[in-house]
């Protein structure tokens, strides 16, 4: 939990028992080799080899023109700028958007005004 808390601050943790919470769901104890991560590396590793080439995503995006969509964004994310996310909304005005503050990537959607926006969404659709 440590090692998490100093490597990605902006996590949506709040106290030592939520940085706890996200340790047990980032890694498991694996007999022999101690504690691995708890996920495929390969969807890691696809990341690293994106960086290398230019990507378009808003082709893929507008194909979500068609359903309900709701975004959620942490504040002090480095994952998803803050222009970015508007740019978003006005490629897809349709689109509920929902900023979690005093966060990074990913918000724990866990959030008052998360859980409020998805349970309105879910009304809608």
């Amino acid at each position: 939990a440590a090692f998490i808390r100093k490597t990605f601050p902006d996590l949506p943790a709040r106290s030592d028992e939520d940085w706890l919470a996200i340790a047990r769901s980032t890694y498991r104890e694996a007999p022999g080799r101690g504690l691995v991560h708890d996920w495929d590396n390969a969807i890691v590793n696809r990341f690293g080899d994106a960086l290398d080439k230019p990507a378009t995503f808003w082709p893929l995006f507008g194909a979500l023109r068609r359903v309900p969509v709701l975004a959620v964004r942490g504040a002090k994310s480095k994952i998803l700028s803050a222009e970015t996310f508007r740019k978003m909304g006005e490629y897809m005005p349709a689109m509920t958007s929902v900023e979690v503050e005093d966060c990074g990537h990913p918000p724990a959607l866990n959030e008052a005004n998360v859980l409020e926006a998805i349970d309105a969404h879910l009304a809608r659709a």
